[in-house]
């Protein structure tokens, strides 16, 4: 079989079919039969910056573990129904189809950052007063400390 710029050269496989280990065919002919998708969502509420916080090889432990690359078809999701924080999940084709515009895009934590949606126009106001409040104890503690001191 050779590799071409296009993948793997099917000519060497017509007629011909590979099993995944527990009897479910992945290929046939020329043709990969796709029927899942793996996702891991490390996006979501995990952030990291290059002084503070930088990315290192434990924090994608649990992902090389859920990726199973000793044996991919015993994969375990760790999201379910009743695990809704899990990272790990499978969608099927079919499942990938019928999203928006069949997007990749896929997301199903829910984010803790705050937006303006979570807070009504009564409880928007009272955090601004407070701000506001703050700001201006901070500018009178910062006069109070500066007198005396010459430019």
């Amino acid at each position: 079989m050779e590799r071409t710029r296009h993948g793997l050269e099917g000519r060497s496989l017509r007629g011909h079919s590979i099993e995944d280990g527990g009897g479910q065919e992945v290929w046939r002919g020329a043709v990969f039969q796709t029927k899942e998708a793996w996702v891991y969502d490390y996006r979501t509420n995990v952030h990291h910056t290059l002084k503070q916080n930088p990315l290192k090889a434990s924090d994608l432990a649990e992902f090389v573990a859920c990726y199973n690359p000793e044996n991919r078809f015993k994969r375990k999701e760790t999201w379910s129904e009743s695990n809704p924080e899990g990272r790990w999940r499978k969608y099927t084709y079919e499942e990938i189809l019928q999203r928006e515009k069949t997007s990749l895009d896929i997301k199903w934590l829910k984010d803790d950052v705050v937006t303006p949606e979570d807070y009504t126009l009564g409880e928007v106001f009272d955090e601004l007063e407070k701000t506001r409040k703050s700001v201006t104890e901070a500018i009178a503690n910062l006069k109070r400390m500066a007198k005396g001191v010459r430019e």
